[in-house]
């Protein structure tokens, strides 16, 4: 059977579309943020700015931080405490908390070694491990 020209065009059209979508496509997977921006500036985002907002309505429901106990699941579930009431959460969607760019949990801890009036929130970096790469909500984005 004999295809018309007009199915023939339409196939390769296809073809050609298919082919420019993969490719967009595996670029995409060679550059996880292909907006200009990197791995670190992604979790600095996080820990500086997106972090903030959701711990300070925490804050203005419960009149406090999560503890250090409670850390950041409390965003999503009631804290075990007397102020179970007053939790008006979850404080972010999708119900857990997003990896940074290296695939680990972030870290908290409230009171804070380096905001000892508020909370710490940071990434630990591409070594995984507690050292000058990690990346906080801390004025210097290091630790001392």
């Amino acid at each position: 059977m004999q295809r018309s020209a007009k199915t023939k065009y339409w196939i390769g059209s296809l073809t050609i579309t298919l082919t420019f979508i993969g490719v967009i496509f595996v670029r995409a997977l060679d550059d996880p943020f292909p907006w200009g921006i990197s791995t670190s500036e992604v979790a600095e985002l996080f820990t500086k700015e997106a972090m903030p907002k959701v711990l300070d309505r925490f804050h203005r429901d419960m009149d406090r931080y999560p503890t250090t106990a409670e850390g950041l699941p409390s965003l999503f579930r009631h804290p075990q405490s007397e102020d179970r009431a007053r939790w008006k959460g979850p404080y972010m969607e999708g119900g857990r908390l997003s990896l940074d760019p290296w695939g680990r949990t972030y870290q908290y801890r409230c009171p804070g070694w380096m905001n000892p009036k508020g909370y710490d929130v940071w990434s630990l970096g591409p070594d995984g491990v507690v050292s000058a790469d990690d990346i906080g909500n801390w004025p210097e984005n290091r630790l001392r």
